[in-house]
């Protein structure tokens, strides 16, 4: 097996040899030494020949992601299919980079020779390919633009962007609804959630819901999901991961305080909770319910509405009544979004969170509770931590960019701007497995942000990173009580003074869709 030497600093490679219409390996030894934990991916860029043409060479690469944690070593594979047009004699050139890791790239370069014999033809040549993260220097020092938190925020919410991309939403969506059903979980232990339940279960509502939880195998599509994306991401979840990515933003000063939080449930133990449910549609079902009424008064309210309104039947009789239409359609809507959810990335379904999030965010800035938690918080190295990394990442960009390319899928699909997303989607299936039609006439935002709300919220929030960060994480506190407990603490300790310019003017979101250049910019 050859090996590339790669000195970064000169840019020093060798040529390998290859054969035309043979295949490259190229076995990638990971050390990570980056203090941050990443979704890893890297790239190769199209391959120049020496002449000045430009061709795409077919790759792959083996596992497709990778959970870099500091300290520990990984091993990739990339799989380069040279194809037979390559001329003997001819040099071609890539550079593999790892995006929002890694500023520099390690350059490939490949000189096709005249196989030996016939033999030869197809043979595979295999590269070893050490690479440290971040690059060394030649005196073996880390650069320092991967010391401090500040930096290492930004490179992660730079990778996590990217990253939105790769990732299919089922992944995303199999998350939060297992999340919401260990929430329903815990919270039925107690006696206001067994209350709740206990006036819930023998509604229509509920028993149609069950019925079309059942029918569309939802507790098989969860577990199946939740496994896969814990065998590539190697026991992590996208949920512990963004919420990593945030506890880190936290300084040296109070990792005692980092250290006791609890995070986000990670891939193991989220496949261990749905091992426990196993195929229940029933369990299942009632966990979200109390679940999304333990995040959301509004929701707790309607439920407790259904069910003082619904005839109550006893506890066994949803199992004795026929599928009515209301259930079948429930279910053809379940069965007909699932496919849906396999071919569009978790970026559209992150920017509905995220604007909802920071629309209840901007709502409780507007209060003396949540204005005094911000004044406390934007005067700590985590708050400003964090606007630097929303700054550098070009975040309220993204955030106006992929919804606009949201609405204008949808609206190319013969959607209705007015109609919603995906959550406005989740939120008319959920409300209509009543027997009637809960608040008919009126549009069941819950959990969404109407049409009319996100061009509120950009106009007003505009292009300041300062602004969507504070409303993230008020939104945050609003939702997770122990994320609210978190800022509290941080609140509480000693701050700092602001480094952070005060903006001189409100700054104008533009169309950016009449602007000159690439969406990932």
């Amino acid at each position: 097996m050859d090996e590339i030497p790669v000195i970064i600093k000169n840019f020093v490679y060798e040529n390998i040899k290859v054969y035309p219409g043979s295949s490259l390996v190229l076995h990638l030894l990971i050390n990570s030494q980056i203090p941050e934990n990443l979704l890893f991916r890297p790239i190769l860029d199209d391959w120049l020949v020496d002449n000045g043409q430009v061709i795409s060479i077919s790759s792959s690469i083996s596992p497709s992601y990778l959970y870099l944690v500091q300290g520990s070593q990984f091993s990739q594979k990339i799989i380069i299919s040279l194809p037979s047009i390559l001329q003997i004699g001819q040099k071609v050139k890539s550079w593999l980079r790892f995006p929002a890791i890694q500023e520099e790239a390690i350059p490939i370069q490949l000189e096709i020779v005249l196989p030996e014999t016939e033999k030869n033809q197809n043979q595979v040549v295999e590269v070893s390919l050490p690479v440290t993260l971040p690059f060394s220097s030649r005196d073996g020092d880390l650069f320092s633009n991967a010391l401090d938190k500040s930096t290492a925020g930004m490179f992660g919410l730079m990778s996590g962007l990217i990253d939105l991309d790769k990732i299919p939403s089922r992944w995303l969506v199999a998350e939060i609804l297992a999340s919401l059903s260990k929430k329903g979980e815990e919270y039925a232990q107690t006696e206001p959630g067994t209350q709740l339940l206990n006036q819930i279960r023998p509604t229509s509502f509920f028993q149609n819901g069950v019925i079309a939880f059942a029918s569309a195998q939802i507790p098989n599509w969860i577990g199946d999901n939740i496994k896969s994306e814990n065998t590539i991401l190697g026991g992590q979840s996208l949920l512990a991961i963004w919420e990593k990515w945030l506890l880190n933003l936290v300084p040296a000063e109070q990792e005692p305080l980092e250290k006791k939080r609890e995070t986000s449930v990670p891939g193991f133990l989220a496949e261990k909770f749905v091992a426990k449910l196993g195929g229940s549609a029933d369990r299942w079902f009632a966990g979200i319910l109390l679940g999304l009424a333990q995040i959301s008064p509004l929701i707790a309210k309607k439920l407790q509405d259904i069910a003082s309104k619904e005839a109550t039947l006893d506890s066994d009789a949803w199992q004795r009544i026929p599928l009515s239409d209301r259930t079948t359609e429930a279910t053809k809507s379940l069965l007909a979004v699932i496919p849906g959810l396999d071919t569009l990335p978790a970026r559209w379904l992150v920017i509905e969170l995220l604007l909802l999030l920071c629309q209840e965010g901007d709502k409780y800035r507007r209060t003396q509770a949540g204005s005094e938690l911000l004044t406390q918080l934007s005067n700590t190295r985590f708050y400003q931590n964090g606007v630097l990394a929303f700054a550098a990442a070009e975040a309220p960009r993204w955030l106006v960019i992929t919804q606009e390319a949201a609405s204008a899928y949808q609206n190319s699909v013969g959607g209705d701007k007015n109609q919603g997303g995906w959550l406005t989607l989740a939120s008319h299936w959920l409300w209509s497995l009543g027997a009637t039609e809960f608040d008919e006439g009126q549009p069941n935002r819950d959990f969404s942000v109407s049409a009319e709300a996100v061009d509120a919220l950009k106009a007003s929030l505009g292009m300041d990173a300062e602004r969507w960060f504070s409303c993230l994480v008020l939104g945050l506190a609003l939702v997770l009580p122990r994320i609210a407990t978190t800022w509290d603490a941080i609140a509480s300790s000693i701050g700092v003074a602001s480094i952070l310019p005060t903006p001189s003017q409100q700054t104008i979101v533009k169309d950016v869709f009449c602007e000159a250049g690439s969406l990932q910019r």
